[in-house]
């Protein structure tokens, strides 16, 4: 009966309804309030992880520039996995390590385990240690987010696809500067834009193309990696349009034909 009541956009208006309405209610975090298009994309990434469109905007954050989801839907997401044959976490007080183990059913019907951990030593190492904040003030928590973070990429990395936990990106330091692509001096790029965006994805449901999809055209076209349409120039926009708009009119072509 639940899931009978469940709301599943079926199709880009659907969807960008559906974000339009999350964005301009009371239950979207703050950052995501006012912000449709933010909440469209999150509920793109989230699909491709298994979330549903609300665990989407309450699980996925955009932290310095980085997308990734927060520890509890993380867990969440790997103990409802089919194939998911054992889950363990526990905290060593003799070694001051935290652990997590994931154990998963192949299709050989093997069963792999996969450790994680994260000592005092290893957040001494990182500069992580007595840093203000979570790490002060619950610092063997932070440590079990490191370990799980570990083991459920290196169990599911066919499924997260390399996404990180909230709590560890928020460690990072931000990236204050684009670097040009020939790595002669940093430079400020201008941002893609609103209208950029929203183009990419109307374009995506036109071609039936996905996240990782659009992911492998930024690198073909521009020659690096992103995790983010946010991580994108105008320029770099520009070009990705003008492919899948290509690709977009080949499609209906083909369908006309």
């Amino acid at each position: 009966m639940a899931n009978e009541m469940m709301l599943s956009p079926q199709n880009f208006e659907q969807a960008q309804r559906f974000a339009e309405a999350i964005a301009s209610s009371q239950f979207a975090p703050s950052n995501y309030r006012g912000k449709p298009n933010d909440v469209l994309i999150a509920m793109q990434m989230g699909a491709e992880l298994g979330f549903q469109p609300m665990q989407s905007v309450q699980g996925i954050a955009v932290i310095n520039g980085r997308p990734s989801v927060w520890g509890d839907a993380l867990r969440a997401l790997i103990l409802s996995a089919s194939d998911l044959a054992g889950f363990e976490e526990h905290y060593d007080e003799a070694t001051q390590t935290a652990h997590c183990k994931i154990s998963r059913k192949l299709q050989t019907g093997a069963i792999a385990v996969f450790n994680g951990s994260f000592s005092i030593v290893d957040a001494q190492t990182a500069g992580l240690w007595n840093k203000a904040g979570p790490w002060k003030s619950y610092p063997k928590r932070m440590q079990q987010w490191r370990a799980l973070g570990f083991s459920a990429r290196d169990a599911y990395a066919d499924r997260l696809k390399g996404i990180q936990l909230a709590e560890e990106v928020r460690d990072y330091e931000p990236d204050e500067k684009v670097v040009t692509q020939n790595n002669e001096s940093p430079a400020l790029e201008s941002k893609i834009t609103e209208e950029q965006k929203n183009r990419i994805n109307e374009i995506l449901i036109g071609v039936d193309s996905t996240f990782e999809d659009l992911k492998k055209a930024c690198k073909t076209l521009t020659g690096r990696d992103i995790e983010n349409q946010l991580e994108l120039t105008s320029v770099e926009a520009g070009k990705l349009i003008s492919s899948m708009e290509r690709k977009l009119a080949n499609n209906k072509e083909a369908a006309n034909a």
